[in-house]
């Protein structure tokens, strides 16, 4: 018989967390490639080993830079030219544009193309369709003074009795309906009463109380002057005057045979010497004399 023997329990096992430390800096990375850009070739004296070039002008990219050295060529980021629709009223000729473009001719409506080898097409591609057939006769609208009469527009017109109002159709196997439909409505309700305007009354003397009603004006013809409004009981005491004041004498050209005297004229009065042909421009008296200006 075999013995048994327990076993005694395995020790609890003890999670402990330990935060690794911090390792020293790494060294500093190689530096990395630039992209120069210039628009004539790089020198050798141009960026670093690794570096590429844009020429600008030539639109060529030149890299990577190697021992010193950049390489002879580059690549071309410049697409080739793309075609061109050209156009004109008449066949393109060999001087029109160039190889890989097209040409519409607007007068045939065709598009020629692609031209090749300096040479364009004989033939093109007519963009027109064929002419559709011809569509039916459209619907007129017919008027006069009268009623129309058989001879008058086709099946499906109209006509307009301009007179009457009265609009007649469609006309259908050649013969007119014999009534139409009136486009005039009926008589509208007369309206209200408007208010009374005012009136501009007239006279040579001013107005009196039984003059007018309220609102209008009164004009006095001897005295140019303007009333109003009135109101519920009178006219206004004064009115506006409509004339202007009197201007300042205006000045008159004088002539004689001989030079004026200073009794001649007024201030601002011109004179002629019809004898010497002398223009006194200004009368002006300056102590007791006359003087002129001509």
């Amino acid at each position: 018989m075999v013995g048994e023997t327990a076993l005694p329990d395995p020790p609890a096992l003890i999670s402990t967390s330990v935060d690794p430390p911090t390792g020293p800096v790494g060294p500093v990375g190689p530096s990395g490639a630039k992209i120069l850009t210039g628009t004539t070739a790089p020198t050798s004296t141009t960026g670093a080993n690794g570096d590429y070039y844009f020429n600008t002008t030539s639109k060529l990219l030149i890299g990577p830079k190697a021992s010193g050295s950049w390489p002879t060529a580059g690549t071309t980021l410049k697409g080739d030219a793309g075609s061109r629709i050209l156009s004109g009223s008449s066949a393109p000729t060999s001087t029109t544009g160039v190889d890989g473009d097209y040409f519409f001719n607007t007068s045939t409506k065709t598009m020629i193309g692609p031209k090749a080898s300096g040479a364009w097409p004989t033939a093109g591609t007519a963009l027109a369709g064929p002419q559709g057939p011809q569509g039916l006769t459209g619907t007129s609208m017919l008027n006069g003074t009268s009623n129309p009469t058989s001879t008058q527009g086709n099946n499906g017109d109209f006509f307009l009795n301009t007179t009457s109002r009265t609009l007649f159709g469609p006309k259908a196997s050649g013969a007119w309906p014999t009534s139409g439909v009136s486009l005039v409505g009926p008589t509208g309700a007369t309206g209200a009463t408007g208010t009374a305007g005012s009136k501009i009354l007239s006279g040579t003397t001013a107005p009196t109380s039984t003059t007018g009603v309220t609102g209008d004006y009164y004009f006095n013809t001897a005295t140019k002057t303007l009333f109003g409004p009135k109101s519920s009981t009178s006219w206004p005491t004064s009115g506006t005057l409509l004339t202007g004041l009197q201007g300042a004498p205006g000045s008159s050209i004088l002539n004689g045979t001989s030079n004026p005297s200073s009794t001649q004229g007024n201030n601002g009065d011109f004179f002629i010497n019809t004898s010497t042909k002398t223009m006194f421009v200004l009368k002006r008296i300056v102590h007791g004399q006359l003087q002129d200006f001509h």
